[in-house]
């Protein structure tokens, strides 16, 4: 039986306030307009003149039919980052709520809570990189208001136990946050229709990872209507432009392509995990769901360093609890992949025959 509070007792009041001040309500919404002479727009240059669609219907329903949910289940932000402050806004009042977020995992949630004046805890993960519900809950008090739990998890690669998940969601009486922005590499199913029978879960994707549309900085959240009516509560009129939705409707029609690109760097993960795991500086691959793994080296912040002056860039994790001496190492094309391989093995030369 889940122990979910009502959303809006757990909303700032703040933020309940802009609502009955019918703050971000368009008036327009509904109405047949065809002059346009409310927003300051200039009338030449057309169509860059006008503000973009508020509403991003036709991205909306491009994106519940590809999940099968409904549109007003849905919200758009100008990347990851953007939902997750939005999170903190709506749900933490700064200097009295705290929020939860695994460790090792992505820095963005202790800095957002830092930035919202949030107390921040840790749910130390096993030995695994494996969360336990009960372990997770019992971190837990009156003020904790969000769990952040990124699945698969970055930097390590690999997927959260469903089960301790949804566990979590039903004795949880905050909002459950589970970022899935990897999660197309794992050929699993996304706990995205969980949300029904989970209303207090949120699931937020991105166009940056598997549709290799970084440069657009379209992040998703997926959550029952009540949560994303209060996110466009605070959402600014128009904020993500025509560009943006254009190009995000492009990509989300070339699955075919989406599909071939994942394969591909499914393929090239396996060569390129086989190839490093061989190598006597490599202590351990951990197993992945995601365009990248996490490698433990001998010397892990020596590499690195050898590695910048080859012109190649890993990510160092060597300061993250838990993965001490590790690289995360992102999959690329082929030839990027064989330079950084080559480079590694050029680093057990003896040192006459490599530069240091």
């Amino acid at each position: 039986m889940s122990v979910m509070k009502d959303i809006r007792s757990i909303v700032r009041p703040n933020i309940l306030e802009l609502i009955e001040e019918g703050f971000n309500k368009n008036e327009n919404e509904g109405k047949n307009i065809n002059v346009h002479l409310d927003a300051n727009e200039n009338p030449f240059n057309a169509p860059h003149n006008r503000y973009s669609d508020h509403k991003k219907s036709e991205l909306k329903n491009a994106l519940s039919q590809m999940k099968g949910i409904w549109p007003h289940c849905i919200a758009l932000c100008n990347g990851t980052d953007e939902a997750i402050d939005f999170v903190f806004r709506i749900f933490c009042r700064p200097q009295q709520d705290n929020v939860l977020a695994i460790e090792p995992t992505s820095r963005k949630y202790s800095t957002y809570a830092k930035l919202n004046d949030v107390e921040y805890r840790k749910i130390t993960l096993d030995e695994n990189f494996q969360i336990s519900a009960d372990y997770t809950l019992s971190l837990c008090n009156e003020n904790t208001k969000v769990i952040f739990l990124c699945s698969p998890n970055n930097p390590t690669g690999n997927l959260l136990n469903k089960e301790e998940v949804l566990k979590i969601c039903d004795n949880f009486g905050g909002i459950v946050v589970v970022d899935e922005a990897y999660h197309e590499f794992s050929r699993t199913e996304s706990l995205v229709r969980s949300i029904s029978s989970h209303h207090n879960l949120v699931v937020t994707n991105t166009l940056s990872k598997a549709y290799a549309s970084a440069d657009l900085r379209l992040s998703i959240v997926y959550a029952i209507p009540e949560i994303i009516k209060y996110f466009y509560t605070i959402i600014p009129h128009h904020h993500i432009n025509k560009w943006t939705q254009e190009k995000s409707l492009e990509i989300l029609k070339r699955r075919f392509d989406v599909d071939k690109w994942i394969n591909q760097l499914l393929d090239e993960r396996r060569k390129v995990m086989t190839a490093i795991k061989s190598l006597p500086i490599c202590e351990r691959i951990y197993p992945t769901d995601a365009n990248f793994f996490l490698a433990r080296f001998k010397d892990a912040d020596d590499i690195h360093k050898y590695l910048l002056s080859e012109g190649i860039a890993v990510y160092k994790c060597t300061d993250i609890e838990g993965c001490e001496n590790c690289l995360r190492i992102t999959i690329g094309l082929p030839n990027e992949n064989s330079a950084l391989i080559g480079a590694l093995r050029k680093y057990l030369l003896p040192p006459p025959f490599r530069k240091r």
